[in-house]
């Protein structure tokens, strides 16, 4: 009778014990989520991110870009547009992630959206010790003109003379924003299918207006502008133009059959990187149009190169 009162007994604590552990692993990674944090403000308008912090931070901090058709929109991430299962991988190895919203075409320009980019990397910086990262392992991601706008910070256009902010308007002259006094650089980047040679487009000497889709062609302000000008604005913002051997790592995943941006492009721009000693490498789905499934895959890979890239950097 005791013996089997005994056993009974061992029996309720090895389960009480086994169900204690598994809530403990399970609390151990789960991530916290902070929504609609403002990092900036514009004609009145909010720019906002959310925050998904993961339960044991290593520092690395992931500005994770809402971004298509240079449009933006913070419910993307509750309507399944973008899946969780994009930016688990991050959280699951210790990376607090920043899911950013930018100001959208055809409202705004890329060239007034790109300014939204550099106020989040500047805002996340500045408030660093409070997200508990790293201030120098910042690393973004995007797809598309979320990959494109990437670059464009990972290359530093529009900032590349001095990571310092210098946009403070006179008004603000008195009271300036300490925000706007800290770095825009970033230290890794991984980008989806990104445009990146905006002068040698599906073909050399074909710019990017000449192919790109005509609602993406107005975000660009530039359908009634000379030609002139407007190759003048796209070799300013071209990010194959201002890689140097400065440009910190970047991995960039391209589908083979993409009929929106060429494969060639991150061909042509993983070349530079290699030109210029840049750590760098491309992975290519055979099978991948501008998108795929299962596409959770390859952001698992790019969590990895911000680990291998950052957490090995003093």
């Amino acid at each position: 009778m005791w013996k089997n009162r005994s056993v009974f007994v061992f029996i309720c604590l090895a389960f009480t014990l086994f169900v204690f552990a598994g809530l403990w692993l399970l609390n151990s990674t789960k991530s916290t989520q902070t929504v609609d944090v403002v990092y900036g403000r514009k004609f009145g308008m909010a720019l906002t991110m959310d925050v998904m912090q993961p339960k044991t931070p290593n520092g690395i901090g992931v500005i994770f870009l809402i971004s298509a058709g240079f449009r933006s929109d913070a419910r993307w991430s509750e309507t399944g547009f973008i899946e969780p299962e994009f930016y688990k991988p991050f959280l699951e190895r210790g990376q607090t992630v920043f899911l950013i919203s930018h100001s959208a075409s055809p409202k705004f320009t890329v060239q007034e959206i790109v300014k939204d980019i550099y106020r989040a990397v500047r805002f996340i910086r500045y408030h660093a010790e409070t997200y508990k990262i790293d201030p120098d392992k910042i690393a973004i991601t995007g797809a598309s003109s979320g990959g494109y706008l990437s670059l464009l910070v990972a290359t530093g256009i529009g900032d590349e003379q001095d990571p310092v902010s210098k946009d403070i308007p006179p008004s603000m002259a008195l009271r300036p924003d300490p925000v706007d006094s800290v770095s825009a650089r970033i230290q890794a980047a991984g980008v989806f299918y990104p445009p990146a040679d905006l002068m040698n487009y599906s073909k050399d000497g074909q710019s990017y207006l000449e192919k790109a889709p005509d609602f993406v062609r107005q975000s660009w302000g530039l359908t009634d502008k000379p030609w002139e000008e407007q190759i003048a604005v796209l070799r300013s913002l071209s990010p194959y133009e201002f890689v140097n051997n400065k440009t910190p790592p970047i991995i960039l995943i391209h589908g083979a059959r993409d009929p929106y941006v060429p494969l060639r492009q991150s061909e042509r721009f993983l070349s530079k990187l290699k030109e210029n000693e840049v750590p760098s490498t491309l992975i290519v789905k055979e099978d991948g149009n501008h998108g795929w499934g299962n596409i959770e895959v390859e952001y698992q890979k790019v969590a990895e190169w911000f680990e291998q890239h950052l957490l090995t950097t003093p």
